[in-house]
């Protein structure tokens, strides 16, 4: 893989996960459901959940030198994240 995107698509999986763990410490914050403030930021938390996913997964592609194209996976949800995720490694070993 290459290093740098690598390093990249570590950092946006632990940002997403990150964010969605305070979705759900936010969900289970004692009060009322309704509450707007509330309600504001776990819509704010999760669209930024969301753009970290799609961070690692286009970090994650151009690791293992994959098309942007193959994005289109995420359509499938988990199913297609398992098959990103199972892409073998198409970047050539670098010559010592």
């Amino acid at each position: 893989m290459i290093t740098s995107h690598q390093l990249k698509s570590r950092t946006a999986a632990y940002t997403c996960a990150a964010l969605i763990f305070c979705i759900g410490a936010a969900l289970m914050l004692p009060g009322e459901a309704e509450d707007s403030l509330l309600e504001v930021a776990i819509a704010v938390l999760g669209v930024a959940a969301f753009a970290a996913l799609l961070a690692f997964c286009w970090f994650f592609l151009k690791a293992r030198g994959r098309s942007s194209v193959w994005m289109f996976l995420l359509v499938f949800n988990v199913l297609g994240l398992m098959v990103m995720l199972c892409l073998s490694d198409l970047t050539r070993p670098p010559k010592t």
